[in-house]
């Protein structure tokens, strides 16, 4: 078993969307990670398609940016746009 597999097996993911031509499976992870399966070889990736670790390094980015939107959580950005706006 593979160092991805060993860890994948032990993470959590929150929801899943399988790839329509490929039919990979792309699941967000409670860290926010992309975790990518094919076949029995499996590997992680940011959200906006960039490698992190494991068995290939490549995933398809609009994949992983539709698994991966969250969009429940507000970036520290726009956060703080909200509160320094001026009303008038």
């Amino acid at each position: 078993m593979t160092k991805a597999r060993e860890e994948a097996a032990q993470t959590s993911v929150t929801h899943t969307i399988r790839h329509p031509f490929d039919n990979t499976l792309y699941a967000l992870t409670e860290s926010g990670e992309i975790l990518v399966t094919d076949g029995d070889r499996q590997a992680y990736f940011h959200e906006d398609g960039r490698f992190i670790r494991g068995d290939f390094r490549h995933a398809d980015p609009q994949m992983c940016v539709w698994v991966g939107n969250r969009p429940d959580v507000e970036p520290d950005s726009a956060v703080q746009r909200r509160h320094t706006i001026d009303p008038h």
